[in-house]
């Protein structure tokens, strides 16, 4: 995707509006690139579209026709948009298993997308306050539980100053005890809450209860906190709490685990619905469009019936399964797995999207019509899941890592030891990140009356006075670093992925098509050659017969 910089205009002093500007072309990549990185419905479908979509079809329609192009252009792209609706289905999954509980408790349960462990934590604290029976319970709930907050930074695990859970806690406490505020997190508390506690901490990605087992954003634990503690100060709710002694025994929660785990299945069962039909239907398309059933790849093809060849799919389907539940992580068993598919988001967590795109690949390995076909897909499938979902943005973080290793959030005792680790397993810092750090290097900070800055304003904060030339070079050296291991991402996944890895199957399969042509070819060339060795042979045993070796014997 092409972005265009937008030149800066002067700006009217006299303005009292805060007119926000760019400041030339890096500013307009960083911010275009920003978007593309950080928005999940815009931002990933164009992406997969430019780097996945478009060449993984150009190269079909160029190399094998329309019928093919097209039938690749419907699986990735139905691939993509599915995957990005995960957090819709999650939605509608909400509103109809938490029906009841909306009803009994007057909430909107199905708004709340907090995990099991996330939610036992917050019902704790909750439950500990409540039955104390202290003035300004909540302002104490709340304290307590912004205080039990750590976020990995530079491979230490760091809370967040008081000072700053002060600042948070004080506007959450007025939004959670007014009546009149709504059921979820606003935008501007959000965002005001997680620029006081990423400039204070230099973190936004990874956070964690003290000795959690879970990570999750910083915005995702912000957004649980909110609406499930405006949950506890509901009449209802707060019944329940006060009926029973332990958290184990609260009807609510309870109610809430079940809805948790019925939205997961539901939700996700979707998704998996709906990806496992793709290949199928795509494949019926073609047939009507082609009249033949056979692999669109190659011309004359038909569909191979054969039990040996069913088998062979089975096995490769259920290898990858297995694979996939591995990566996932199988120490806990079922329950442990049930967990980790669970919500914590509108923005699917990587769990969720190994099993969703890990049970479509299984699909197409059961759809496929013949062994290059499934031998394709096996290459194609395989190597997408592994460098999205298990390898991570590795050729991203390679690059990031090469320019500067202090913009890969690494920990040793928490990834692993060893280059691989470090870069299969650690983040990489955000944009966010970089500029929040370097501006409370300089003194500069980003809440200004009572509201956050954007991006875009902090960007413009790097041209105050106040910041050094040696740090404005630093952090835009980093936020250039991160554009460019994120371009280097996408150029991979174009070109390895998108154009390289068709290119490579469709030598594959004219290789062994070729082999094929030239096996029946040899074939019907030794069925024609039989019966003139027949004929030939009758010829020479009645020629020698003894008649007529008389006959020759008297005339000579």
């Amino acid at each position: 995707m092409k972005i265009q910089p937008i030149i800066p205009q002067k700006q009217n002093i006299d303005n009292k509006k805060d007119n926000v500007r760019f400041t030339g072309a890096f500013d307009a990549v960083s911010l275009g690139l920003r978007f593309l990185e950080t928005n999940q419905a815009w931002g990933a479908n164009a992406v997969d579209l430019a780097s996945m979509v478009i060449p993984r079809t150009t190269v079909d329609f160029v190399n094998r026709g329309p019928a093919a192009g097209t039938e690749t252009m419907r699986r990735e792209a139905s691939g993509t948009v599915n995957h990005s609706l995960v957090g819709v289905y999650g939605t509608i999954a909400g509103l109809a298993v938490a029906a009841s509980l909306n009803k009994n408790y007057g909430i909107k349960a199905h708004k709340i997308f907090a995990d099991d462990e996330t939610l036992l934590e917050l019902a704790n604290l909750w439950n500990k306050q409540i039955k104390q029976n202290k003035p300004e319970p909540v302002k104490n709930y709340l304290n307590e539980t912004f205080g039990k907050l750590q976020t990995l930074v530079n491979g230490e695990w760091k809370e967040i100053p008081q000072e700053n859970i002060d600042l948070v806690v004080e506007k959450y406490n007025a939004a959670l005890t007014n009546k009149q505020t709504p059921a979820i997190l606003n935008d501007e508390l959000k965002n005001y809450a997680k620029s006081v506690i990423t400039h204070s901490t230099g973190s936004e990605n990874t956070y964690r209860f003290a000795n959690g087992k879970n990570t999750a954003s910083l915005s995702n634990m912000l957004e649980s906190i909110y609406n499930v503690s405006k949950t506890f100060v509901e009449t209802n709710v707060d019944k329940a709490f006060r009926e029973t002694k332990e958290v184990d025994a609260n009807a609510f929660i309870k109610a809430m685990k079940k809805m948790n785990l019925r939205r997961s299945l539901f939700g996700l069962g979707i998704a998996s619905a709906v990806g496992m039909s793709i290949q199928p239907l795509n494949i019926y398309l073609t047939k009507r469009k082609t009249g033949s059933d056979g692999f669109v790849g190659v011309e004359g093809r038909s569909k191979d019936n054969s039990a040996g060849f069913k088998g062979l799919k089975a096995l490769a389907a259920a290898a990858f399964g297995g694979g996939i539940i591995a990566s996932i992580g199988v120490q806990d068993g079922i329950k442990g797995i049930l967990k980790k598919i669970q919500f914590k988001g509108l923005t699917p967590t990587m769990d969720q999207f190994k099993f969703i795109y890990g049970v479509t690949i299984m699909s197409r390995f059961m759809a496929a019509r013949d062994k290059d076909e499934l031998r394709e897909s096996v290459v194609k499938d395989v190597l997408g899941f592994f460098n999205w979902l298990v390898l991570g943005n590795f050729v991203s973080k390679m690059t990031a890592n090469a320019i500067d290793q202090n913009l890969i959030n690494y920990s040793e005792k928490d990834h692993g030891k060893g280059f691989f680790k470090k870069i299969i397993n650690a983040p990489m810092v955000s944009r966010d990140e970089v500029l929040h750090r370097g501006l409370k290097a300089a003194g500069i900070d980003t809440v200004e009356n009572g509201k956050a800055l954007n991006f875009k304003q902090m960007l413009k904060k790097l041209s105050d006075s106040r910041v050094s030339d040696a740090l404005r070079k630093e952090t835009k050296g980093k936020l250039r670093a991160l554009s460019i291991a994120q371009v280097a991402g996408y150029l991979y996944s174009g070109i390895i992925l998108g154009v390289g890895i068709p290119k490579l199957n469709i030598y594959m399969t004219n290789k062994s098509e070729a082999k094929r042509k030239a096996k029946l070819a040899a074939e019907k060339a030794a069925k024609n050659e039989q019966p003139q060795t027949a004929s030939n042979d009758v010829n020479y045993q009645s020629m020698m017969n003894p008649a007529n070796l008389e006959f020759l014997s008297k005339n000579m």
